[in-house]
C-alpha cells in the first residue's frame, strides 16, 4: 500500500517474507516521490506472519501502518506509527480465541485523527461469521471500537473507510445474500460513536457479485465520494470480472 502527503512525501508499506520464515511489515518513505532511506520492519510477523496491510500519512509526515497479523482463524490488528519520533506497534483487536481481520486506515480532515475498520468474527448459525468494528485516536490511545454493522448471521467483508471534510467516517463494505452473491454497502457516522443503517449502492444484482471494494476517497473538489470495486457478470463463460468506479451522489 502506498500513501502520500502534499509534495510528494509518504511512505509504502508492503509484506516482506524471508527465505525461511513468514511475513512482516516493512515500509520505506518517500521523498520527492523517490524512495529515501532503508526499508523499516515496524510490525514483526513472528512465527505466523502478517498479511492484508495498509498504511495512511497524517499532516505532520508520519505514518500510520495497519496489518492482520497471528495463526490462522485467531489473527489479530496490529498498528505501528512514527508519530512521537520513533516506530511504535500495539494491537488494536485480538485475543485467545479471537479473530480479527483486514483493516483499513483513514486521516480524518483535520490531518491528525486516525480512523480504522476492521472484520471482526464471531460464531453464528453454520459456522462464524463478521461484523465491520471501527475505531479513531484523536492522537493519543484508540478508543474502544464500535460496531458499524450488527447482522447476526451474516459476513460483512473488505471494509474501506474515508473521511469528509466534516470528519465523518464513511465506511463501504461488501455482504453476501442467501444465495452467496454478494453487493456493496455504504453507511456513515455524524460522531464516530453510532452508524447510519447501511444502504446498497448496487441493487437489484440478486445473481452476481459486486464485491472487494478496493479503493475509496473524497474528491477534493466536489467533496463527494468516490469508490472502485469489482464486479463478476452474471451467467459469464469464461468469467468475465470488471472493475467498476462509482460516484456516491445521494445521501
Amino acid at each position: 500500500d502506498i500513501a502520500l502527503a502534499p509534495g510528494g512525501s509518504g511512505f509504502v508499506a508492503y509484506l516482506s517474507e524471508e527465505p525461511s520464515g513468514p511475513a512482516s511489515v516493512r515500509v520505506i518513505r518517500l521523498s520527492g516521490g523517490a524512495p529515501s532511506g532503508d526499508p523499516i520492519t515496524v510490525i514483526d510477523g513472528g512465527s505466523d506472519g502478517c498479511f492484508a496491510v495498509a498504511v495512511a500519512v497524517d499532516a505532520d509526515g508520519d505514518a500510520h501502518v495497519m496489518a492482520e497479523c497471528g495463526a490462522l482463524f485467531e489473527e489479530s490488528i496490529h498498528y505501528a506509527t512514527n508519530r512521537t519520533g520513533s516506530w511504535a506497534t500495539n494491537v488494536l483487536a485480538g485475543g485467545a480465541g479471537e479473530q480479527h481481520t483486514g483493516p483499513d486506515v483513514a486521516i480524518g480532515s483535520d490531518g491528525s485523527t486516525v480512523h480504522v475498520v476492521w472484520q471482526a468474527w464471531q460464531a453464528c448459525t453454520g459456522g462464524s461469521c463478521a461484523d465491520i468494528h471501527y475505531t479513531r485516536s484523536t492522537g493519543g490511545a484508540f478508543e474502544p471500537p464500535v460496531s458499524v454493522t450488527t447482522t447476526a448471521d451474516d459476513t460483512e467483508a473488505n471494509p474501506l473507510v474515508a473521511v469528509d471534510s466534516a470528519g465523518r467516517p464513511l465506511v463501504v463494505f461488501s455482504r453476501g445474500n442467501a444465495d452467496d452473491f454478494h453487493d456493496i454497502f455504504v453507511t456513515n457516522s455524524a460522531d464516530g460513536t453510532a452508524f447510519a443503517a447501511e444502504i446498497n449502492i448496487t441493487p437489484g444484482t440478486d445473481d452476481s457479485d459486486q464485491w472487494m471494494p478496493y479503493g475509496l476517497t473524497f474528491h477534493p473538489q466536489t467533496g463527494l465520494p468516490h469508490l472502485t470495486y469489482t464486479e463478476i457478470l452474471a451467467s459469464t463463460d469464461p468469467l468475465n470480472t470488471e472493475v467498476m468506479h462509482a460516484e456516491l451522489v445521494g445521501p
